[in-house]
């Protein structure tokens, strides 16, 4: 009998070796597969000088490229690219997230190509996955170009799991924080910077940043921080913006109590935070829907977000011996810097390579080389297909592609609401309060009157938006009507300080909780200024959902919103103050 069981059991242990050996063999076969696939995703970066280098990935067919800032700003303001195969493109900056560590570049067509080639060349990007969705223990896959390896820029693959989710790594100073990043154990070597990580399906789940070289050597150790792709995506309609993006505070300082949780120790009483009601000693539940335990968690989860971002926060505060109250507020977040500041430290610490094309970079190449290379100087001029997309200005990392969204949102939200008494020169709209009290609105080029019935409120058009109308209890109500009026008739150019701000998550009535709007941003005859745009979709163009005016006091934003008209309605225009309905303005003739 032991004989025979002895026999079943090696049979068993050989047949569950095959089996392991096939699942593992179809596991390998498969790696291999998504390996091939997104390779031709991974972009070698390198000055133009071709010193140094790190990695990028492709997230779209035009050739817009994600890396780190780190990589970028020893190139200045274009580099090269080399792709699997050997071939080589420029690319110039786009924008640049100096606290995040995170930098857009786009890469061009040779400006030499026949111009069909050109046209119709794409690259091929990565499908991005959820970092939220990412477990310790997930498989992950790294690419890049370490230490130069690759003659022809294939890159190199390392394989590992995932160490730890949700870590902070705390900046140098205000600058190249990583938070709420992912920590992995496959190999991130110099080189390596900026490339992608990928989940086992080949999904982008993060860009490869840090290391942990500081104490251990140039080598790579098995502790690799990548930042989390949902960080990037908050983030990168400010970047195709041209801007140098910052990151965001509360405006309050945030301690542990006597069990570790969160509190408000100190508030601004300039912040959005304080006159929307936080106050000191209230204990964090939850910020931006996730729940904070600690004031670590706290600051991790506040390090994902850009400056100017509304949050909703819930905390509970006592109102008694022993009363407890749980409150929400939706919140707007400052700035960790303000633009000058940001400005001087990047000037101060990252300022990069001040040469003039075609000047040899004295201190990289050996004095014997330099007479050699000098005839072939002109190799670093910028190249011409990059040069055309490039235009700079102070506090900025690449104004051209600002020029190309501000105008595209303008064209494409305002082309959702222009009608035809916008091009009059003087128009007059009729409608009825919410009431139901009758109204009539004038718009001159200089004055725009509302007549009420008994009563007429005057605003004078002088360029100074800040200006009282007549009565002044009105508030912003005739300049904020003149300025929808305006923005529709005239062009950007027109509002030199009104600036692309990217999507920003709102809450609108009759709109999606937390919605991604466009966003103009900026100043108008020295009062501050945000317009709102709905996200174009398939069969539904963007239009003007909301324009935001600064009070006198520089309290809660006078707030217009444009709605559907309900009945006889054309169109509906609830204003706000705060969380407090001024009143509703239905528009029954006037706009065709």
């Amino acid at each position: 009998m032991g004989r025979i069981i002895r026999k079943w059991m090696s049979i068993g242990i050989f047949l569950l070796g095959g089996m392991l050996s096939l699942a593992q063999g179809m596991e390998e076969k498969e790696r291999i597969e998504v390996v091939a696939r997104i390779a031709p995703s991974v972009v070698a970066i390198f000055p133009p000088d071709g010193s140094g280098g790190g990695s990028g990935v492709v997230i779209s067919e035009d050739g817009y490229v994600l890396t780190n800032f780190h990589v970028t700003q020893p190139c200045g303001a274009w580099m090269k690219c080399g792709l699997p195969g050997g071939e080589i493109f420029h690319a110039v900056l786009v924008g640049m997230d100096p606290v995040g560590d995170v930098a857009l570049i786009k890469m061009y067509p040779p400006a030499d190509w026949p111009e069909e080639k050109r046209k119709n060349w794409r690259w091929k990007p990565v499908v991005w996955g959820d970092s939220d969705e990412v477990r310790v223990g997930d498989s992950v896959l790294v690419l890049g170009n370490p230490f130069n390896f690759s003659s022809d820029f294939s890159p190199t693959v390392t394989t590992g799991i995932v160490s730890g989710t949700h870590r902070y790594q705390y900046p140098a100073g205000t600058l190249l924080e990583y938070a709420d990043c992912l920590q992995v154990d496959a190999s991130i070597n110099p080189g390596n910077s900026g490339g992608p990580l990928f989940n086992a399906a080949g999904e982008l789940i993060g860009i490869n940043g840090r290391c942990s070289f500081e104490k251990r050597g140039r080598i790579h150790v098995g502790v690799g921080y990548a930042i989390s792709a949902n960080q990037i995506q908050h983030f990168l309609s400010h970047l195709r913006a041209g801007r140098v993006v910052d990151h965001a505070t509360l405006g309050a300082t945030v301690v542990g109590d006597e069990l570790g949780r969160p509190i408000v120790e100190t508030l601004l009483e300039t912040s959005d935070a304080a006159r929307q009601g936080l106050e000191t000693g209230d204990r964090l539940v939850t910020f931006g829907n996730r729940r904070v335990n600690t004031p670590n968690e706290f600051k991790n989860v506040l390090g994902i977000y850009p400056k100017g971002w509304h949050v909703p926060i819930r905390v509970v505060r006592k109102t008694g011996v022993a009363t407890l109250e749980e409150r929400e507020f939706w919140v707007r977040l400052e700035g960790v810097h303000t633009e000058q500041e940001l400005g001087n430290l990047l000037s101060e610490k990252f300022s990069p390579q001040k040469k003039e094309e075609g000047e040899i970079p004295q201190k990289i190449l050996p004095p014997e080389l330099l007479e050699q290379l000098e005839q072939f100087k002109d190799l670093l001029k910028m190249p011409p297909e990059v040069a055309s997309c490039y235009e700079k200005r102070d506090g900025w990392a690449n104004y051209w592609f600002h020029r190309q969204e501000r105008e595209r949102v303008w064209r494409e939200g305002m082309g959702g609401t222009s009608l035809g008494w916008v091009t009059k020169p003087e128009a007059v709209l009729k409608g009825t309060l919410s009431s139901g009290t009758p109204w009539e609105m004038r718009f001159e080029a200089k004055k725009t009157t509302l007549q009420l019935p008994g009563n007429a409120i005057v605003w004078e058009n002088t360029g100074d938006w800040a200006r009282l109308p007549q009565p002044g209890e009105s508030g912003r109500i005739l300049p904020g009507w003149t300025l929808w009026r305006e923005l529709q008739r005239k062009e950007p150019k027109d509002f030199p300080q009104l600036h692309y701000w990217g999507l920003s998550p709102e809450r609108f009535p009759e709109g999606e909780p937390d919605a991604l709007y466009e966003t103009l941003d900026g100043t108008i005859g020295g009062v501050g200024v945000r317009v709102y745009f709905s996200q174009a979709e398939a069969n539904l163009p963007s239009r003007l959902v909301c324009l935001e005016m600064e009070d006198w006091d520089g309290h809660f934003p006078w707030r217009f919103h444009f709605l559907e008209g309900k009945e006889k309605s054309l169109l509906r225009v609830e204003i706000w103050r705060g969380a407090e309905r001024i009143e509703t303005f239905n528009v029954l003739e006037g706009l065709k």
